[in-house]
């Protein structure tokens, strides 16, 4: 690895050792498919969630969003209602 490369690495390691446990009423499972921060955009990832605020918990994906000036972890709205966490895990790859 050159620096760079290894800036990138300690950048998202540091990005998925962040990611809150949950997100509003979102556990969040897994993250992947992560992107690095660039003029304005913030650095985002893709990311399982299983919802706590429907009757009997729902799985989800999301954008999970962290917006460094404001020390802030945010989900963008997602795909609901997935029946597995394996239907989830593929929604992930798809998006």
């Amino acid at each position: 690895m050159n620096d760079s490369d290894t800036a990138i690495a300690k950048y998202e390691s540091a990005f998925r050792a962040g990611v809150p446990a949950a997100i509003g009423d979102v556990i969040v499972l897994e993250v992947s498919r992560w992107r690095p921060a660039a003029g304005p955009s913030y650095a985002y990832a893709q990311a399982v969630g299983y919802r706590t605020d429907t009757a009997f918990g729902a799985f989800s994906t999301h954008t999970v969003i962290y917006a460094h000036e404001r020390d802030h972890w945010y989900l963008e709205r997602g795909h609901y209602d997935l029946p597995t966490r394996h239907a989830a895990q593929q929604d992930v790859m798809t998006r």
